[in-house]
């Protein structure tokens, strides 16, 4: 179930950008775990087009890595951190500037992403909040401004 990576993927992304204790990651890869072979997973691992492992191919055999990527560059996004190699935009409307849980659910709509990329930002709100909560990180998701002038990460 990969659609669980990519929710863990947004949840990951934000803390990597917005929490203090993660400053120092640089990169967020995609790993085949627990299953090790990849021709067991549908839509993992070689493109058919280019016989080779690829990231941003426009084949859909290669969807679950473009919507790992996607995610990445959607939380990036909403952050305001511009992404050197996509040619994706985003606005966020100043109403959920302070707020970015709020914002990453209204990301959530953009139709510039799929929709499996658009159920797991709106399914990483919750954890966020979740997380938010235990680690006494409300204030960072819920009530302060979150643009980022960090770098995009690596997506391996």
């Amino acid at each position: 179930n990969y659609h669980r990576a990519l929710v863990w993927t947004a949840v990951m992304t934000a803390l990597s950008h917005l929490d203090p204790s993660f400053g120092s990651v640089f990169a967020i890869e995609a790993i085949n775990e627990p299953i090790m072979n990849a021709t067991l997973t549908p839509n993992y691992g070689t493109c058919m087009y280019h016989s080779s492992f690829c990231y941003l191919c426009p084949h859909d055999s290669c969807t679950v890595q473009k919507n790992f990527v996607q995610v990445m560059r959607a939380v990036e996004l909403t952050l305001g951190i511009f992404v050197p190699s996509s040619s994706l935009s985003l606005s966020i409307s100043a109403s959920v500037s302070n707020n970015f849980t709020a914002a990453l659910s209204a990301t959530s709509s953009a139709t510039i992403f799929s929709a499996e990329v658009q159920a797991a930002l709106l399914e990483a709100v919750p954890i966020l909040l979740e997380i938010g909560a235990a680690c006494g990180l409300q204030t960072v998701f819920e009530a302060s401004p979150f643009k980022q002038s960090r770098a995009s990460l690596v997506a391996k």
